[in-house]
């Protein structure tokens, strides 16, 4: 069963993944529309972001000892 510091943290990291993905392919529309260069070069970063939350690193509490 998982500890509760690992599960805050997975959850944390699942809405933070979340939220910056949602941000990222809003900017990704706007950069097909309306800014072809800009949004782009603002929204690959953030999808990046989102992607790293998504698999990113557990802390300790996430070890089983």
């Amino acid at each position: 069963m998982l500890k509760l510091g690992c599960a805050a943290e997975r959850g944390f990291d699942f809405i933070v993944g979340l939220f910056l993905l949602v941000i990222g392919l809003l900017f990704t529309i706007v950069s097909f529309t309306i800014l072809p260069v800009v949004g782009l070069v603002v929204a690959l970063p953030i999808l990046a972001g989102a992607f790293k939350f998504f698999s990113g690193f557990k802390g300790q509490s996430c070890f089983i000892s």
